[in-house]
């Protein structure tokens, strides 16, 4: 089964259009790719190769907020499913490399409020930071971020914040769910392999480590999506949970 189904992409698509052109003061360079990208229908002609990875971020942000993802494939509508699953959606969250649109953000929010907690997001190239209810930090996450009021971090493809989260939630016991993107950010000590082997290296690394401590995860089967997540659940969640 292809990434997107094709029936709701061309009922939709002047309407992902349309939503484009509305925000095009936000960012001239973000509304031109993606209104070319679906104008000339790119990611349907290309999706001979049912990688989820195909998909720019900008693209699946939209294509998740429209709705047109087959059923499985939305990986923004998995990962909440996993935070659900974990009881990571209560106390204070942080959300870390949220995207041009926040659609994570839009997705969780609405159960971290009825559990009376917060949101904050740390991304510096957010163009879409009027989320209800969501504090938005237009900042690159760094270890010299306070995170000693958040309960969770979590991020989706983080990218090169991948390291100071997991170091932060390690370091200050904090729960932890982060799922890799598919890039290579070798650093020194995050070198060994490089392209899609980069995750893997992390994890092992922080597997030796942190041993069970750091728990490592599939995304499910049916989503195509090869790359790891991390889950690490602090001392306090672990007591909650007995």
């Amino acid at each position: 089964m292809k990434l997107l189904n094709e029936g709701k992409y061309f009922s939709k698509k002047l309407e992902m259009l349309d939503f484009i052109v509305e925000n095009l003061d936000k960012d001239i360079r973000w509304a031109t790719a993606l209104s070319i990208l679906i104008q000339e229908d790119i990611c349907i002609k290309e999706y001979t190769k049912n990688t989820p990875h195909y998909i720019t971020t900008d693209a699946s942000e939209v294509f998740s907020k429209f709705d047109v993802y087959n059923e499985g494939y939305d990986p923004y509508i998995e990962i909440t499913k996993l935070l659900q699953k974990y009881s990571f959606l209560e106390g204070n969250c942080c959300e870390i490399g949220a995207g041009d649109y926040p659609r994570l953000a839009e997705l969780v929010i609405p159960e971290i409020k009825l559990n009376h907690g917060s949101l904050t997001i740390y991304e510096p190239e957010i163009l879409f930071a009027d989320i209800e209810n969501v504090t938005v930090v237009k900042e690159k996450f760094t270890k010299d971020i306070d995170i000693k009021n958040f309960d969770t971090l979590y991020g989706l493809y983080p990218c090169d914040a991948t390291i100071p989260i997991l170091d932060k939630a390690f370091e200050e016991d904090k729960n932890l769910m982060l799922a890799f993107c598919p890039c290579n950010h070798s650093t020194k000590e995050h070198q060994k392999w490089i392209g899609d082997y980069w995750a893997e290296d992390v994890c092992m690394d922080y597997r030796e480590k942190y041993g069970k401590e750091a728990e490592i995860i599939n995304w499910p089967s049916y989503t195509g999506i090869d790359l790891p997540i991390m889950i690490r659940k602090s001392s306090k969640y672990k007591k909650k949970k007995r």
